[in-house]
């Protein structure tokens, strides 16, 4: 059952060509990027609202990365750092990431043609679609992750060894820096330092790269898949929370309330909370830990699904994903999986830099067999 439904997923989450978003998307993208967030990325109201008001014509143009009708070269991975909390109380001026764009096209003298998001999970993966309305740019149908990753060395890009990459930051406040170096660890502490003195984040550009060769470093069809469980969520409202799972192509892992909540003050730990729910079902005990996204479930304590593949925590009323920072004590919830990213889980190499032990927990990793 979940192979077929991986199956029917695939199938609406492939492009044909080119295709427009638009404002009946709206809804169902949000769902599904907050889903792929995986309970981190930030919260997308903020763009939901922004999107909400767009009334002269498509949101996007969504294109799949083996189109060759434009005849695009140059593409930009967008996103942000730094804390997303903070990014809800500090807004966003809104030219943030197109001045990250602009710096590294003025460093480089390359002009982009079409920009992707980062990562599909949360806040990123709208905010391209904003960024790119500003510059009349298509949106590539990929990203960097599949979902949420908190490491820059975690990117795709940067496992496929794609790292002589310039990235550029801009902050609320003004500052701006393009870095050129070969080391996603270097790179990654600078921004980390320069990020403390723009506001606590910071959006950022990395590219150009070439539209030619994303298959071998990107993963595939991420705003698509978004989409196409966001519509899946959206069909489901008032199902049980077995139905949701098994039509999403993956399962429902419990269905219970939270008991018990432990979280660590040391910010700078990949697990830095976890969470005991008992299941209603059967009275098992089910952990879920998690860092700035959920990563591991064990139910009874045993390990039954690890990163990469998606996990997410619904609300049992609503059915809605909590964000892994308020997931709180008494909450009734729902634990679900979905498959992850195939780019990841199809070679050892590449599973190394995402499975558990990329977060310090000493657990293979346990993902569908379908991913």
């Amino acid at each position: 059952m979940v192979a077929q439904r991986r199956s029917e997923l695939d199938d609406i989450s492939e492009l044909d060509g080119i295709n427009q978003l638009s404002q009946p998307d709206l809804d169902a993208l949000a769902l599904g990027v907050t889903l792929l967030g995986c309970g981190g990325g930030g919260r997308v109201e903020q763009i939901v609202a922004q999107l909400r008001h767009v009334d002269d014509g498509p949101l996007a143009t969504l294109v799949s990365a083996d189109d060759r009708q434009l005849g695009l070269r140059h593409v930009m991975a967008v996103g942000f750092l730094g804390s997303t909390m903070v990014m809800d109380e500090k807004l966003p001026a809104g030219d943030e990431l197109a001045g990250a764009v602009g710096a590294i096209e003025q460093w480089t003298g390359v002009t982009a043609e079409a920009l992707m998001p980062s990562q599909i999970g949360g806040v990123c993966g709208l905010a391209v679609i904003s960024v790119a309305r500003q510059l009349s740019l298509p949106v590539i149908d990929a990203d960097l992750e599949g979902r949420s990753v908190p490491r820059l060395d975690q990117f795709s890009i940067a496992v496929a060894g794609r790292t002589t990459v310039p990235f550029a930051i801009t902050g609320p406040n003004g500052l701006k820096l393009v870095l050129d170096a070969a080391d996603p660890p270097q790179v990654e502490s600078v921004i980390r330092a320069a990020v403390t003195q723009t506001g606590g984040w910071s959006a950022f550009a990395l590219g150009p790269v070439p539209f030619d060769e994303l298959a071998g470093f990107a993963i595939l069809g991420s705003m698509s898949r978004a989409l196409a469980l966001g519509r899946i969520m959206l069909t489901t409202t008032g199902g049980s929370p077995e139905s949701i799972g098994a039509a999403l192509g993956g399962r429902t892992l419990c269905v219970g309330r939270v008991i018990a909540v432990s979280r660590l003050a040391d910010i700078s730990s990949f697990v830095r909370a976890s969470f005991a729910i008992l299941d209603f079902r059967d009275g098992a005990v089910v952990r879920v830990e998690a860092g700035s996204e959920y990563l591991m479930v064990l139910t009874d304590g045993e390990p039954v699904v690890t990163c990469p593949d998606i996990i997410s925590v619904l609300d049992a009323r609503t059915h809605e994903p909590i964000d892994a920072g308020e997931l709180g004590d008494g909450r009734e919830i729902v634990v679900l999986t979905v498959p992850g990213p195939r780019w990841w889980t199809s070679t050892p190499e590449r599973m190394a830099h995402v499975g558990p032990r990329a977060y310090g927990i000493d657990c293979d990793p346990i993902v569908a067999e379908t991913a």
